[in-house]
């Protein structure tokens, strides 16, 4: 039996270098607005990266977790309204960033720190979830690289497809780490003066920061 039920998006919203939210982000991009930011040479980063224009600190949740309630106040209009819902979160960097700043710390200290009780990629739902409570049915964290917000879709997709929700909110966010700059890095894929795909003279990627959100 071919199962034909159909899943639409019914919202959507990003947070990228070139914009907070898809109106901006569309308006900078007609405007011819770029948002490579080139780093000043500190010895650490050389090439240039794409940075988001949100420097906001909220407590102390992890840039990957402000992205993500971002993202869910674009489309708190339609969402709230229809009640509970299951979330999927994607992630590749969750709180890497945060561990390098903690323990950067701990190295110049001489101290010990124990990573596996000290980790952030529960914070993407528990930041969610303290502010949003019963509004978020369930929640699922996938973080699988390049792949991690695809498998969100995917599963989300496969679920409403086959009816066993009706609806759901998906998420991938990523913040710049440099884990993430000097690994891209390494592999001899990083451009030294900025990307420019499908072009003749491409030389490499961009390292960048950003995210996006659906709701069915």
């Amino acid at each position: 039996m071919v199962n034909n039920r159909r899943v639409f998006i019914t919202a959507f919203s990003s947070i990228s270098a070139i914009g907070l939210g898809t109106d901006q982000a569309l308006n900078n991009l007609r405007n011819g607005t770029k948002g490579i930011y080139f780093p000043e040479d500190s010895g650490k980063v050389k090439s240039p990266y794409y940075k988001v224009n949100f420097d906001e600190k909220i407590n102390s949740i992890t840039r990957c977790s402000q992205f993500s309630l971002f993202l869910l106040q674009q489309i708190e209009e339609k969402w709230l309204k229809l009640g509970a819902m299951p979330v999927f979160f994607g992630t590749s960097t969750g709180g890497i960033k945060e561990i390098e700043e903690v323990y950067a710390r701990f190295t110049k200290l001489k101290k010990k720190f124990d990573l596996y009780k000290n980790h952030y990629f529960y914070d993407l739902y528990l930041s969610a979830k303290e502010k949003y409570k019963d509004k978020i049915s369930e929640a699922y964290t996938f973080s699988t690289a390049c792949s991690s917000a695809g498998h969100g879709f995917f599963q989300a997709y496969r679920l409403i497809k086959n009816g066993i929700i009706d609806k759901a909110i998906v998420l991938g966010v990523d913040s710049l780490s440099y884990t993430t700059i000097f690994g891209f890095d390494s592999l001899k894929l990083v451009s030294p003066g900025g990307t420019m795909p499908l072009t003749k003279s491409r030389d490499g990627l961009s390292c960048g920061e950003g995210g996006g959100v659906i709701m069915n």
